[in-house]
């Protein structure tokens, strides 16, 4: 779990590790949810694939999408990798609803995920009722992530929003993690 504060580049990490997982020939999941655009992942992407910045990609999408495709065309014919991005509603998805489309999907296309990336976990509900208490869900929501990852048997990532006011600090804490303590701690950050 990558535990960083606003606007400091955990989708742009969690964007890399898929992206430097595909150049492996890994087959990558990358979830992301409601705020985040597709287009904007497809750029960031496509910034990681062809060394061009996000701004250049956001300001020549063209020149950018040509540029992906003749990397991606580059690197899947030393390699089989792939990258799936998929765009879930936000507080809609829970880990037991994700699981359950990730065996359906891969039943569907016949391949096996090697890595799942999901920005960010606390667009994630928990699965189960826990009304009193909404950092208990956090940690339940952590906890059925890793547990998922273990039983695929697959790397996966995830990453975190700090507290507002830990913005300018140069090292974080477990403390400084904007929801339940515990749910960070149950991961590995």
């Amino acid at each position: 779990m990558v535990l960083a504060g606003q606007g400091v580049g955990k989708s742009t990490i969690l964007t890399h590790l898929s992206v430097n997982a595909f150049k492996q020939g890994k087959k990558v999941l990358h979830i992301i949810f409601g705020e985040n655009e597709i287009r904007d992942v497809k750029l960031l992407v496509s910034s990681a694939l062809t060394g061009m910045s996000f701004k250049d990609a956001q300001k020549e999408p063209e020149t950018a999408t040509v540029k992906t495709k003749e990397a991606i065309n580059k690197i899947k014919t030393k390699h089989l990798g792939l990258i799936k991005i998929m765009r879930f509603p936000s507080n809609e998805m829970t880990v037991p609803k994700l699981k359950n489309w990730v065996i359906k999907y891969q039943q569907k296309v016949g391949y096996k995920f090697d890595m799942i990336n999901i920005d960010y976990v606390d667009e994630m509900i928990s699965h189960l009722s826990n009304q009193n208490n909404p950092y208990q869900g956090e940690k339940e929501v952590v906890a059925a992530i890793l547990d998922m990852f273990v039983e695929f048997d697959i790397c996966g990532w995830t990453a975190t929003q700090a507290k507002k006011e830990s913005n300018n600090k140069k090292t974080l804490d477990l403390n400084d993690s904007g929801g339940s303590v515990a749910k960070v701690k149950k991961a590995q950050v």
